[in-house]
């Protein structure tokens, strides 16, 4: 199977969740969503991390919150309370991802299969871009983000711990 058939069936796998953030189409698994949540504020935190919004507890869970298109490298974007965040989780990490305030829509995977799907190689952050009626929505790779939070997080020399306990 080649690397394209890969990707294709791996996308086709389930339905995204679908947001603008400057101005781009911002695609995420649904598999990978723990919630979807609207805060006033974030709890600051300490450090000062450019990406780093703060935490937010939720359910008693506490949830380091990032800034999606500082991490991706996005035209900043600058949004007032109430702030959208969507909890992503891989394995035993939760994060949040401040998301801004744009439309939110869901992509059915039945949809996802009449589009183009294109995969995208070497790009930290995203997995393949789906092509939908002349819109392209750039699919979000959730553990690279993860990844990406986790290695600032590092470089500051910073335990991962002090953000948040849902990190093993």
């Amino acid at each position: 199977m080649s690397n394209y058939q890969q990707v294709k069936r791996m996308i086709n796998y389930g339905d995204k969740l679908i947001f603008n953030l400057a101005g781009e189409h911002i695609g995420i698994d649904v598999a990978s969503i723990k919630d979807i949540v609207e805060v006033e504020r974030f709890l600051p935190l300490p450090i000062s991390l450019p990406l780093i919004l703060g935490i937010i507890n939720r359910h008693g869970e506490l949830i380091t919150v990032a800034e999606l298109s500082a991490l991706i490298r996005l035209h900043s974007v600058k949004s007032e309370p109430p702030y959208r965040v969507v909890i992503i989780e891989e394995g035993n990490t939760t994060i949040g991802v401040s998301v801004g305030a744009g439309n939110m829509y869901f992509l059915w995977k039945e949809d996802i299969a009449k589009g183009d799907i294109s995969p995208v190689s070497q790009n930290d952050y995203f997995k393949a871009i789906i092509t939908m009626d002349d819109v392209s929505i750039r699919l979000l790779d959730c553990s690279q983000i993860i990844e990406g939070v986790e290695k600032a997080v590092r470089e500051c020399n910073i335990t991962l711990s002090v953000f948040s306990p849902v990190y093993h």
